[in-house]
């Protein structure tokens, strides 16, 4: 009897089939990969964006709480405290001044961009400072690369003696995004000493503390005022101090 030859016609794949169906797996494959690289680095990305779009909360009040119509009014009331408090100093005797956050940031508003642009720093927009008991908050839009973010800082503030302000950063952030907190007041410091304040670096109980002591100078003649109070509350600062001859509290050049 002859055997008939073995079929492999159930086994064998029809011509061409078994190389498709390799590729259609290879396919799938590939681009299953690149979704997950999609995913690992864009998420991160896009979560970083959002960290960088969040804006605190006393900036966006700030920002938003004051009408368009009120603004240069307040702006000039501003302008009216900041010149009777300059009188007051350039005169023998003592003196004070009161800041509204709500007139400061009219000015910010409106007066410090049209009148003295060249004041703010390049990529920096916005600036506003909110008064809370003891401390300022103090916010800014600023450039981070092709994003912007609000850049901001809650900084406790003290008289620490005569002509000598305590600074100390609680929080600090970009967006939604920590900053270290020594980091921000040596930024803080580098500005003020561009400014002409003496600045000064302190460790006190484990953290980083400023102390801020004014210029020697006062419109290019020695000082002879010095500052004696310092007191925050909510939606203010007040400043007080004396003013006489030179070398009576005023510090030496």
């Amino acid at each position: 009897m002859e055997r008939e030859p073995p079929s492999h016609a159930a086994d064998e794949p029809l011509p061409g089939a078994g190389s498709r169906g390799r590729c259609g797996t290879g396919s799938r494959g590939h681009w299953r990969l690149v979704a997950i690289a999609a995913v690992s680095i864009g998420g991160p990305l896009l979560a970083a964006v959002a960290f960088l779009r969040q804006e605190p909360a006393f900036y966006r009040t700030a920002v938003a709480a004051q009408d368009a119509a009120a603004l240069d009014p307040l702006a000039r009331r501003m302008v009216s405290r900041a010149s009777a408090l300059h009188a007051a100093v350039s005169r023998t005797g003592a003196w004070e001044g009161v800041i509204s956050d709500r007139e400061l940031n009219a000015w910010l508003a409106t007066s410090l961009p049209r009148n003295h642009r060249e004041l703010l720093p390049r990529g920096i927009s916005a600036p506003r400072v909110v008064f809370q008991p003891h401390r300022l908050q103090i916010g800014t839009r600023a450039a981070v690369g092709p994003f912007a973010a609000v850049a901001w800082a809650d900084v406790e503030v003290w008289l620490k003696g005569v002509d000598q302000v305590g600074l100390r950063v609680a929080a600090a952030g970009i967006g939604g995004i920590p900053v270290p907190r020594d980091a921000m007041l040596r930024q803080i410091a580098a500005r003020l000493s561009r400014a002409g304040f003496a600045t000064d670096l302190r460790r006190v109980e484990g953290t980083t503390v400023l102390v801020v002591s004014p210029p020697v100078t006062y419109d290019g003649k020695a000082r002879g005022w010095r500052l004696e109070s310092l007191a925050i509350d909510a939606g203010e600062l007040l400043l007080a101090g004396s003013t006489g001859p030179r070398g009576k509290g005023a510090q030496p050049e």
